[in-house]
Order: C-alpha cells, then structure tokens, then sequence
C-alpha cells in the first residue's frame, strides 16, 4: 500500500509539473481547498486580509465563516461579464495586509478559464508575502499547468475528475 501511495504521490506531482512541491492526500476536493485556505490563515501573523474569486465553487467561499472566527477579513474580487475574474478590480483590492488569494483554476458552471499566471504576477507585485490558492478541481489535466514555474503556491484537485476513486483529493504546497 505504501509503494502504491508513494506510486500515486509521484504521478500527481509529476503531472503537475510540481517535482519541487509536497502532496496531501485527503477525502474531497473541497476538504483539500479548506485545508489549504483555512489551514494557512491559521499559521497567519496577526489579521489579514483574504480575497477569493466571487464565482468560486461553495467549497471555497464556505471557509468565510472559519475565516472570520480567526479574526481575518474576507473580500471577494469580482468576474467580468465572461466569467473571468476583473484583474483590474483585484490589482486594486491588492496591499500588503493581504495574505491569501484564492481563484479557481476553471468554472465548474461556464467553463470560463480564470489567467492564474497573470493572477500570480499581479501578487508577486502587489503583495510578494501573500500566498496564491487555485482550486484546480475543475482544471487539473485539462488547463497546462507547471506548479514550481507557475506561482501558484497552493493547487487543490479531486480525484473523480481525473477518473480517479471518489472520496480523494489532494494539496499540492510549495515547499
């Protein structure tokens, strides 16, 4: 089981392009995005603020709740009319009290495919302290991603939409 786990970890890394990142496996996509979201707001230095992407799936806009019991304050930054997250309006929302972004890698809903890379620059810029979620629930192996070149410090996916078992998901972190 454990050389089969080892097997399974290796893939998932390799075919995210992130041979530089660790993987946790867990029992959801969503328990994965939590995990992520949340578990990082809780090693947070103080209150800051986090913004996530207002056509987010439920699974990420439902850690709001957890998010403001620790004492974080939690925006969403807009979609333009075709689904895309409105750049502008996030460059704006971004300072340095931020310290996480969260933006789905492909709208489960329209399909709409969110610029991740431009979403990265833009928090390398604006807020280089901040950390960079994407749920790429609905995009893992669909959309080209190379994790350790991406920016992307934080890539949630599920296990059933790859034609894997239900009841798994995993985070990919950088180290």
């Amino acid at each position: 089981a454990e050389k089969k786990m080892t097997q399974a970890r290796r893939a998932l890394l390799e075919a995210a392009g992130a041979q530089s990142a660790e993987l946790t496996f867990t029992g959801s996509g969503s328990e994965a995005d939590s995990l992520a979201i949340v578990g990082s707001a809780e090693r947070f230095h103080g209150a800051r603020r986090v913004l996530i992407f207002g056509g987010e799936h439920p699974a990420v806009l439902n850690t709001r709740e957890q998010l403001e019991r620790l004492g974080h304050t939690v925006e969403t930054f807009p979609a333009r009319r075709d689904g895309v997250a409105d750049l502008e309006k996030l460059a704006a929302a971004l300072d340095e009290n931020v310290g996480l972004v969260s933006c789905m890698q492909v709208n489960n809903e329209t399909g709409a495919v969110q610029p991740v890379g431009e979403i990265a620059r833009l928090i390398r810029e604006k807020c280089p302290g901040a950390l960079f979620h994407v749920d790429g629930v609905q995009g893992f192996l669909r959309v080209p991603l190379a994790f350790d070149q991406s920016g992307i410090d934080l890539y949630t996916c599920s296990g059933h939409k790859i034609h894997g078992p239900k009841g798994i998901g995993a985070l990919i972190a950088r180290k």
